[in-house]
C-alpha cells in the first residue's frame, strides 16, 4: 500500500490542477475604475481567458468584499482582455479600481435570471418580489392576467383555435393581412358599403365604411392595402397604409371587370375578364400589360409569379419573372378554376414551394413545385369540403368550407395533414396575420384566432411541477 501512495498523491495533484485551470478560465482581475451601479459596464482583464457571453458574473471589490456587482457577460476579447457586462444587482457603493472577477451561481436575488428561469431559494412562501423581479414557488397556479410574462406554450400553426367575438359580415368574406396584426375582411358584393378590421391579429373586430361600392377584393401590397373594384363601370381602386375608415386614397385605373390578382416583388398583377391587365408598381402607379388568358389568379415566390385561369378546368398554368411577360407550363393535374374569384387562390407559396390543393375537384390530390418545372404530387386524404389554402408560421393550412373542423395543417409540404379544432358546423374564412391566423364565420359574430403564445385559457396556468420537500424550494421568475 505504501508504494501506491505516491501514485494517488500524483493523481490528486492532477485533479486539483485541472479544477484550478477550469476555474481560471472564468476568473480574472481588473484595475478598471467603475462606479457600483446597474447597467452596461466595461473592464479590462487578463487575456486568453474563457469568459463566454451570457455567463453569470460577479465583480467584487478586493478591498471590501461587501461591495460587489452581479450581472451577465455580454462580450469578451481574449486577445485584448476587453470585457463587457450588463449589471443587474449590486451591493455597497463607491468607485472601485481593484476588482476580482469570477463566475457567479444564479440565485433568487439575481436580477439577471431571465423570465422563466428556475432557481432554488430559501422558503419565502408562494411568491415574493426582489430587485424588481417576481417569483412563484414551484407548484403554484398563477393567473396569466396577474403574471402576463409567465412562460407560455407557443401555438402558431393554425391547428389550435380559440373563439373570439367578431362582427357579422354577409356571405363569404375576402381577407387581407399586413403581416403585422392588421386584418381586413370585406365581401365580394357590389351592394356592400362596409367592411371590418382587426388591428390585433383577429382578437377583436370593428366595422368600417368602404370608400365606394363594388369592391370585390382587398390585397396587401407590401406597404399598403389595395381595394380592387370589380365593376366594369368604374376605374376606381383605393389604397391605405392603415386600412381604417377615412384613410383610403383614390387610385384611378382603366375601367374593366377586374377578376384576379397576385402580389409579388415586381408589383401586384391585377387581371380582368379579358386578356388586358395592369401591373400596379406603387400606390400611385401602374402599367398596362397583356395576359395570355383572361381571369388569371395565383401566387408569388422564388422570384416568379405562378398563375392559373379561373374560367376553365385545365392543366395549363402561366409563370412570369417580371409580372408582365408570361409563358405557359403544364401542371401534373387539372386545375379547378370555376367560381374561385370569390375565394383566395387554391395556389399558395411557402417553405420554398408553390402548393396547389383543392379537394372539391373530386379528390384530395395536389402538387408542389419550386419553379413550375419540377412537380411533386401527393394525396392528402382530406374530405371534399375543404375550401382553400393558406400559408403561415411554417405550415400550409387548408381552411374548411363547411363542417366541424376549422382547418387541416401540414408541416411537411402536403405529405401528412393534422385536423384542427372542432367546433359547431360552420363555413370559415381565414388569413395569416404574421403572428398566427384570424378566422371569421360568414353571417355570424363568431370568430376564431390561432396565435403565437398562450395556452388558450384566460383563467390560470400551471407553471411547473411541485417542489421537493426541503427547505430550499424552487422558484420561477415570472415578471
Amino acid at each position: 500500500m505504501a508504494s501506491a501512495a505516491p501514485m494517488f498523491d500524483a493523481a490528486t495533484t492532477q485533479v486539483n490542477q485541472a479544477l484550478v485551470q477550469s476555474l481560471l478560465g472564468v476568473t480574472g482581475t481588473s484595475t478598471t475604475s467603475n462606479t457600483i451601479g446597474t447597467g452596461a459596464k466595461t473592464f479590462t482583464t487578463q487575456t486568453g481567458l474563457g469568459f463566454p457571453i451570457g455567463m453569470p458574473v460577479k465583480f467584487t471589490d478586493v478591498t471590501n468584499v461587501s461591495n460587489y456587482m452581479k450581472g451577465t457577460i455580454t462580450g469578451y476579447n481574449s486577445g485584448t482582455g476587453a470585457l463587457s457586462a450588463t449589471i443587474a444587482t449590486t451591493n455597497g457603493s463607491g468607485t472601485i479600481a481593484n476588482w476580482q472577477i469570477a463566475f457567479d451561481v444564479p440565485s433568487g436575488s439575481s436580477g439577471y435570471v431571465p423570465v422563466g428561469g428556475l432557481v432554488p431559494f430559501k422558503n419565502l412562501g408562494s411568491s415574493f418580489t426582489d430587485n424588481g423581479a417576481t417569483w412563484l414557488k414551484a407548484g403554484v397556479i398563477a393567473t396569466s392576467a396577474t403574471y402576463p410574462l409567465a412562460p407560455s406554450v407557443t401555438i402558431l400553426d393554425g391547428t389550435t383555435w380559440v373563439a373570439k367575438t367578431g362582427v357579422s359580415i354577409t356571405g363569404g368574406p375576402v381577407m387581407a393581412s399586413s403581416g403585422t396584426g392588421t386584418v381586413i375582411a370585406t365581401n365580394a358584393a357590389s351592394s356592400v358599403s362596409s367592411y371590418i378590421v382587426s388591428t390585433d391579429g383577429g382578437a377583436s373586430w370593428a366595422t368600417q365604411t368602404l370608400p365606394a361600392s363594388g369592391i370585390f377584393a382587398v390585397v396587401w401590397c407590401g406597404t399598403y392595402f389595395l381595394l380592387i373594384n370589380s365593376g366594369g363601370s368604374s376605374g376606381s381602386f383605393y389604397t391605405s397604409t392603415t386600412g381604417l375608415t377615412g384613410s383610403w386614397t383614390l387610385f384611378s385605373v382603366p375601367v374593366a371587370n377586374y377578376r384576379g390578382f397576385a402580389y409579388g416583388a415586381n408589383g401586384c398583377v391585377v387581371t380582368t375578364d379579358t386578356t388586358a391587365g395592369i401591373l400596379i408598381t406603387s400606390s400611385t402607379a401602374y402599367t398596362n400589360i397583356t395576359l395570355p388568358v383572361a381571369q388569371l389568379t395565383g401566387a408569388y415566390g422564388n422570384g416568379m409569379y405562378l398563375m392559373y385561369t379561373q374560367t376553365a378546368y385545365t392543366s395549363t398554368m402561366y409563370k412570369s419573372f417580371n409580372g408582365s411577360v408570361f409563358f405557359s407550363i403544364t401542371a401534373p393535374q387539372v386545375i379547378y378554376g370555376a367560381f374561385s374569384i370569390y375565394y383566395p387562390p387554391s395556389l399558395v407559396f411557402g417553405n420554398g414551394v408553390f402548393m396547389y390543393l383543392y379537394p372539391p375537384q373530386g379528390g384530395s390530390s395536389g402538387f408542389t413545385t419550386p419553379d413550375g418545372i419540377t412537380f411533386s404530387t401527393f394525396n392528402s386524404g382530406l374530405p371534399s369540403n375543404a375550401a382553400y389554402l393558406l400559408f403561415g408560421g411554417g405550415s400550409f393550412v387548408l381552411i374548411n368550407n363547411f363542417g366541424t373542423v376549422i382547418s387541416w395543417v401540414s408541416k411537411d409540404n402536403g405529405v401528412t395533414w393534422t385536423a384542427g379544432t372542432s367546433v359547431s358546423g360552420n363555413s370559415f374564412m381565414a388569413n395569416y396575420t404574421g403572428a398566427g391566423f384570424a378566422c371569421l364565420v360568414p353571417n355570424s359574430t363568431t370568430a376564431y384566432q390561432s396565435v403565437s403564445g398562450g395556452t388558450y385559457t384566460d383563467t390560470a396556468k400551471a407553471l411547473f411541477a411541485d417542489s421537493p420537500a426541503n427547505t430550499r424550494p424552487y422558484y420561477m421568475r415570472v415578471a
